[in-house]
């Protein structure tokens, strides 16, 4: 590689690294294909993370870029996932996964979150069983990362039996295991069980955190006693929660 060709791409890189909108991000572009870097793994890798994650992005651009390249990275098509998971359309998310299937793209364990998190979205309870099927295939199972996504999924779409069927199969727990199941039954009107999760959590000597105390409080409403008993772990624990946030939890 001559040192020229060296310091175009470096260039380029330096360029997405500071690009500020998707006016710079296509003359970026367009120096990318006069400089021949056009099928640099990294370049294409950098071109879907700015146009996927930045506030500069543009989705429907770094879809066309990806599908018209050879890029067989499921980093790369993560971000586009990503990307897609937090936008109005969800649902694109699994699209890209299928993609991802159809050229036989082995997905890491960072895939599925994203994808889970997409059929939270949009309420796709057909589509995430897929993705647990799939999941399951792939050997992420044991994967606390993963898991905690499945709680949420299930969580979202009402299915607090499936839920908590996750939950007590995992492997492995942290605390954001424990409030997304705590989530997922406050969030369905089963405040007894979020209560009890709490208690559970407690037992097993978890430390809970602010987001804890946050779903907890939801489930407080109209039960003076377990509000002393969360202010007080606010307090003894020196907490600081979001008054916002507590209000409303408390109106919901």
């Amino acid at each position: 590689m001559s040192s020229s060709f060296k310091s175009k791409k470096h260039q380029c890189i330096v360029f997405l690294k500071l690009c500020s909108s998707i006016k710079h991000l296509l003359q970026i572009h367009a120096q990318i294909h006069l400089s021949s870097l056009q099928s640099d793994s990294f370049i294409i890798s950098e071109l879907v993370r700015v146009s996927s994650l930045s506030h500069t992005k543009d989705l429907s651009f770094a879809r066309t870029l990806l599908l018209h390249s050879s890029d067989s990275s499921p980093s790369t098509w993560n971000m586009l996932s990503r990307g897609y998971a937090s936008s109005d359309s969800p649902v694109e998310s699994i699209r890209i996964y299928s993609e991802m299937k159809r050229r036989r793209i082995k997905p890491n364990k960072l895939t599925f979150p994203f994808l889970l998190n997409a059929c939270a979205s949009f309420l796709g309870f057909t589509a995430g069983r897929q993705i647990q099927v799939d999941v399951f295939k792939h050997g992420f199972d044991y994967d606390v990362y993963v898991g905690n996504n499945l709680v949420h999924f299930y969580g979202s779409c009402k299915k607090t039996s499936d839920a908590s069927k996750v939950f007590d199969e995992m492997p492995e727990r942290n605390v954001v295991s424990w409030n997304s199941i705590m989530t997922a039954f406050v969030e369905n009107g089963k405040f007894s069980l979020g209560i009890e999760c709490f208690a559970e959590m407690i037992c097993a000597r978890f430390c809970p955190d602010e987001t804890t105390m946050v779903v907890l409080l939801s489930a407080c409403v109209g039960n003076l006693s377990l509000g002393k008993l969360v202010h007080s772990q606010v307090m003894v624990r020196g907490l600081e929660l979001n008054l916002s946030t507590c209000m409303e939890s408390l109106v919901d």
